[in-house]
């Protein structure tokens, strides 16, 4: 007897080579990760090189912000430590009073743009028209094209 091709095929092989082949690899990763040692710090010298390049960089800082020193000799321009800029500036500022920035004025609308006349006379153009921008037109105006 010979099977009939519209019968449904069983499922169970298929499922049976499922599971098989999930075991399979479940156990070659449990493998994997249990025989193999502790990964290397290869990144140790390049983090210490790094924490060695911030300190000496927050050093540097620190010194600038501390020290006198000539920023252009040239010009005759110093640097101060920032607690002597502070006091020096200081008394300046709060000698000073506060003024209002003053009103905020919005730019003027730009004018329309009127398109150039055309020496062609055999096309027909409509004269530009301007029409009310929202910031011009009053609140009850209506505007048609």
């Amino acid at each position: 007897m010979s099977e009939n091709p519209t019968s449904p095929k069983s499922i169970w092989p298929i499922f049976v080579v499922g599971i098989v082949a999930l075991a399979l690899f479940l156990i070659g990763a449990v493998a994997l990760l249990s025989f193999s040692g502790p990964v290397p710090n290869e990144d140790a010298a390049r983090s210490a090189e790094r924490a060695k390049a911030y300190a000496d960089l927050q050093a540097e800082n620190k010194k600038q912000l501390e020290t006198f020193a000539w920023a252009d000799k040239a010009k005759g321009t110093v640097q101060i430590p920032i607690d002597l800029a502070i006091q020096l500036t200081l008394p300046k500022l709060q000698s000073q009073q506060p003024t209002p920035a003053g009103p905020l004025v919005a730019p003027a609308p730009a004018a329309p743009a009127v398109p150039e006349a055309t020496s062609d006379t055999s096309t027909a153009t409509e004269p530009a028209t301007p029409s009310a921008s929202p910031e011009t037109a009053s609140p009850g105006a209506t505007v048609t094209p």
